[in-house]
């Protein structure tokens, strides 16, 4: 244990802890926090200082799951409320969040193919939540990532802000393998020493370049670009639904208290409202498919002026975009439209006998299914588990695992999302192969409220994977079927009967009944 007092931490430039966290995001915070509270020294070493824009903001009920648990095991009563909409904004009305009933999805397809009916054969809405007080969040991280920053500094932990990592070296002092890391702040530069370093300092991580660790982007299926930024006073789905003719009124919740998806042939856009009248937007375009000129693909131009020009131009080529959004206003913060020319990531390595990355560090593949909390909380649950267990063996075989699943995980929701693309050839198609995902999700959910420790959405059940695997071959053999025609009837019909018996062992909320016509009211495991 580290026994430096209040006036040895303010006054020398070098000293000793037993794990550093790099990287203050909520993940790393949170990493720090349990750490902390669990009787470990801990510093936090970040480039910049909160609040800062992220994104990265949709939670679900798995993440609420983990994030309960976390609380409830580690004795960290502050958290609890943010498992829930209602507790959260009760107990933290100055952390800005949204309300998350579920996943809402609009189908425009080459830009102009809504059709009310209803049938709400365009539509698609799966329920996370029986009520807005029981509801799931939406995260707004400047807000989100302060609260957890604070909250670990309260546990103990001692932050570094707005200083570079200039230096990285491992020696061993009396038997003992330590990091030294030099740090160069503002005013000073220290010196830390640790026994152990975690990683959450997301892609632009100045550690992981120490070790051999490929880069296997090139490798992942998903190919996507993103542009995207916060807005206030956006047009709201409902009031454009409404427009067309739409019925509503069988909606188990309404639509924009969720994260909508507007869906397009070549990508889709996200539309994520917080309270006080903010909105996130952002385009997710499919690379794998043609992008016109002057798009998310030319790389010539970076800077702010001709990124907010690919955003006028993604507008211009989906005029129902504008009508749908209306004439929303920048918000201040980030005030400017960014962007990611390939969103998705992977590295080699998650893991060393002295080290871990967390899982956005590590690697990421899309916001499609909203998988990044969650995906991010069940990292921190096990890298945890590992440095607090004992003896030292113990912890090395669990890092060992934690890795080789970390890098399957990616994988396996690289599988889950690039068939959502490979499938926006036509709504019905896409509206199958998502039930894969919520296969998984709820079966996830379940296990997790029955008091088990399934793996993240299942992705280490070998049963589950194979029909993954699978529905993929035949989504595939669909779409080849009518690369340049509509997709067969007959076709779709086939597919959708065979994807419905492979799930079946893991359909627990009636998933494909044609009953409910793609309005799924209870899906969720109770809270």
């Amino acid at each position: 244990m580290c026994s430096l007092c209040w006036f040895d931490i303010l006054s020398s430039t070098n000293l000793k802890f037993d794990v550093c966290v790099l990287g203050s995001g909520f993940a790393g915070s949170l990493a720090a926090l349990i750490l902390g509270r669990s009787g470990m020294s801990v510093a936090i070493v970040d480039r910049s200082s909160h609040p800062r824009f992220s994104i990265g903001e949709s939670s679900t009920p798995a993440a609420d799951y983990l994030l309960h648990q976390l609380a409830t095991k580690y004795q960290i009563p502050e958290l609890i409320p943010l498992c829930q909409f209602g507790t959260w904004r009760q107990s933290y009305p100055h952390v800005r969040c949204g309300c998350k009933r579920g996943f809402s999805y609009v189908w425009h397809g080459a830009g102009f193919d809504y059709r009310a009916a209803a049938s709400h054969d365009h539509e698609l809405l799966v329920a996370a939540s029986p009520s807005r007080e029981v509801a799931d969040t939406q995260w707004y991280r400047p807000d989100v990532d302060q609260f957890f920053f604070k909250l670990a500094l309260k546990y103990g932990a001692i932050a570094f802000e707005d200083h570079e990592i200039v230096g990285v070296q491992s020696s061993a002092i009396h038997q003992r393998e330590l990091w030294q890391l030099t740090l160069r702040g503002h005013s000073q530069s220290s010196i830390l020493s640790a026994d152990f370093v975690v990683d959450a300092s997301g892609p632009s991580s100045r550690f992981m370049p120490l070790f051999k660790s490929d880069d296997l982007t090139s490798t992942l299926l998903t190919n996507t670009s993103a542009i995207y930024t916060h807005v206030e006073k956006c047009g709201a789905t409902t009031d454009w639904l409404n427009s067309q003719g739409a019925s509503t009124a069988d909606f188990p919740y309404p639509i924009d208290q969720a994260a909508v998806h507007h869906l397009f042939y070549d990508g889709w856009l996200w539309q994520i409202g917080f309270e006080d009248d903010l909105t996130s937007l952002g385009f997710v375009s499919d690379l794998n498919r043609s992008a016109p000129r002057n798009s998310l693909a030319d790389k010539t131009q970076v800077d702010d002026v001709a990124i907010e020009r690919r955003w006028q131009l993604i507008l211009d080529q989906k005029p129902v975009l504008q009508e749908i959004l209306k004439h929303p206003k920048a918000a201040t913060f980030p005030g400017k439209y960014m962007q990611a020319d390939r969103v998705q990531r992977l590295r080699s390595r998650a893991a060393g006998r002295n080290w871990a990355a967390l899982p956005f560090t590590v690697g990421f593949i899309d916001p499609l299914h909203s998988t990044g909390i969650a995906h991010s909380l069940s990292g921190v649950k096990r890298i945890c588990e590992a440095l607090l267990a004992a003896p030292t063996s113990k912890r090395i075989q669990l890092l060992e695992a934690y890795e080789n699943a970390i890098l399957a995980e990616f994988r396996y929701i690289d599988q889950l999302i690039s068939g959502c693309y490979a499938a926006l050839k036509d709504f019905r198609l896409f509206n199958c192969w998502t039930m894969l995902y919520f296969a998984a999700a709820t079966s996830f959910e379940r296990l997790h409220r029955a008091g088990e420790d399934p793996s993240f959405l299942l992705a280490a059940d070998e049963s589950f994977g194979q029909i993954v695997r699978q529905a993929r071959h035949a989504l595939d053999r669909v779409t080849a079927m009518s690369e340049n025609a509509v997709v067969d009837d007959l076709a779709i019909e086939n597919y959708q009967k065979q994807t419905c018996d492979w799930i079946a062992p893991y359909n627990h909320v009636g998933l494909f009944s044609p009953k409910v016509n793609n309005m799924y009211w209870h899906t969720a495991a109770e809270k």
